[in-house]
């Protein structure tokens, strides 16, 4: 009876107003007791599951669910039930679902993620089974398209959990940092064996957790220590690179800039970039993208990579179209965006600081120094004018872009006045002075 009730109350979400209807109703609860009381049943589970899915969409719905206080219950069923994939496809992305938008989601589940984490282990394994022992045809499609939809669920579900400090040192807790490692290197080996046109979604979100599991890869022991060792990093670093210009997928492209811009926090990574070449172009045609948030990751690993003597160096030998290009960002954003142009200014002074040798990490020309000069000038002005009229919440952010500003302003190397006589080579701070070397030694140059 309960298989065909189940059967009848999926059937009827199809309605227009169904969601509005089972938010006000006892279904929801009644639906988790089902679950628990018939647990083992396949087709009676897999009836509820797909209601499961279909109303957590609906925040009323997930609201519902959260107050059952069973979304722990719901976890261990993702472990007791894992060859029946099917219903784990299901629950694991009504559990994603709720975690993505709530908190009290996010605390229930949490201390389940290191079993959910074995699942997916486990399931990037059958993933590379099934290319390896199978031939090609359409029932290894089948089987693979299952197993990589199952994988998307459970790789959601753990991303949601890592956006919060909390909840990930209790999922730390619970399973310790090998199991991590061996997760996130099992997910970038089948990282490696996708192909965007086939699986996007996959890609999309292994590229989407492993944002949020390197950013608690810290540099230092004193910061909680790191997850990743180095070659990881680099294994990372190659699988998710191209996807920085490769794609039309915007969301996609932005996740794998904040992948890159938290490798680039590990010095040891900043020469790994600085040494391929290929990339170096690609971040340097990002800063003339449209899309902010991509000149703003990309300009942040930028500011990482320059701190280091010989990276900031070697960038600049390889693409010296980095100085202008990041003058017009920061010429661009002005006042209007005053985060972006925070990173832009912050960059340039990395470029400006002088090396061990005492020089510019790069050859500032007159013509950038002057343009530079012309736009710190205005910013300037612009930033003062509306301090007599901002609150105290928008001083900070003016003070944090005009401190920016001066310490620019008082560290970009000054203008130079060349000799016209190219064998001579010589530089002057300003035309008296030349005019002097010229007067002493090439008279014949008036």
């Amino acid at each position: 009876m309960l298989v065909q009730i189940t059967g009848a109350l999926r059937n009827l979400l199809n309605l227009e107003d169904s969601l509005q209807r089972f938010s006000k109703t006892k279904v929801i609860p009644k639906l988790i007791q089902v679950l628990e009381n018939f647990k083992g049943h396949k087709e009676l589970m897999l009836n509820v599951s797909r209601i499961l899915s279909k109303v957590s969409s609906d925040a009323e719905c997930s609201k519902s669910l959260i107050q059952t206080k069973k979304l722990d219950f719901l976890s261990t069923l993702i472990t007791d039930c894992e060859q029946h994939t099917s219903f784990i496809v299901r629950i694991a992305f009504v559990l994603a679902n709720l975690t993505t938008f709530f908190d009290e989601a996010r605390e229930q589940v949490a201390s389940h993620i290191p079993k959910v984490i074995g699942v997916a282990i486990n399931y990037f394994e059958k993933d590379a089974e099934i290319l390896q022992t199978m031939g090609s045809g359409s029932k290894r499609d089948e089987m693979g398209a299952n197993i990589e939809d199952t994988l998307v669920k459970l790789i959601r579900l753990v991303a949601n959990i890592c956006t919060d400090e909390l909840y990930v040192q209790t999922m730390l807790s619970g399973c310790g940092k090998n199991l991590i490692k061996e997760y996130m290197t099992k997910m970038i080996a089948t990282l490696e064996r996708k192909k965007i046109n086939k699986s996007e979604e996959f890609i999309l979100n292994a590229v989407s957790c492993a944002t949020n599991l390197l950013f608690y890869d810290m540099t230092s022991p004193s910061d909680g220590g790191e997850l990743f060792d180095h070659s990881l990093r680099v294994r990372i670093f190659n699988a998710t690179k191209n996807y920085v210009l490769e794609t039309s997928n915007e969301e996609l492209q932005i996740e794998a800039v904040r992948v890159l811009s938290n490798l680039s926090r590990h010095a040891d990574m900043c020469k790994v970039f600085v040494g391929d070449l290929s990339f170096v172009e690609a971040l340097v045609v990002i800063l003339d993208h449209t899309l902010r948030e991509l000149v703003f990751y990309t300009i942040g690993i930028l500011i990482n990579v320059t701190m280091h003597e010989m990276p900031r160096a070697k960038l600049v030998a390889l693409q010296p179209s980095i100085l202008p290009k990041l003058v017009d960002v920061l010429r661009d954003a002005n006042i209007e965006d005053m985060d972006l142009s925070k990173v832009a200014a912050k960059a340039l002074h990395n470029l400006a600081v002088k090396d061990s040798k005492g020089e510019a990490a790069t050859a500032w020309n007159n013509d950038q120094l002057k343009k530079l000069d012309e736009i710190l000038s205005s910013l300037g002005e612009e930033l003062d004018s509306i301090m007599d009229v901002a609150n105290e919440d928008e001083l900070e952010e003016i003070r944090g872009l005009r401190d920016l500003v001066n310490a620019l302003i008082n560290d970009m190397p000054e203008q130079a006045f060349d000799c016209p006589d190219v064998q001579c080579g010589r530089k002057f701070k300003n035309k008296e002075e030349l005019d002097k070397h010229i007067e002493r030694r090439h008279g014949s140059l008036k």
